[in-house]
């Protein structure tokens, strides 16, 4: 899978992620609702730089993955 596809992979994620936690903020009430509200709003204003943030950490974990060597 090629770093375009796996961006537009994440993006599509956090998309998902953002409808969900509007969805559930919309159905429950109190604090709870407010809280899943702003996070999905501050979730939609940062996802690019979180989209390329995740595919940026998931690059140097396996990069540190495939590093290691397993002694016995």
């Amino acid at each position: 899978m090629k770093n375009g596809s796996k961006y537009q992979q994440l993006h599509n994620n956090t998309r998902v992620a953002i409808a969900l936690l509007s969805f559930v903020g919309l159905l429950v009430e109190g604090p709870l609702s407010d809280f899943l509200v702003m996070l999905a709003i501050i979730l939609w204003l940062w996802q690019p730089e979180l989209s390329r943030w995740l595919l940026y950490v998931s690059k140097k974990y396996k990069q540190a993955v495939s590093h290691q060597t397993v002694h016995f």
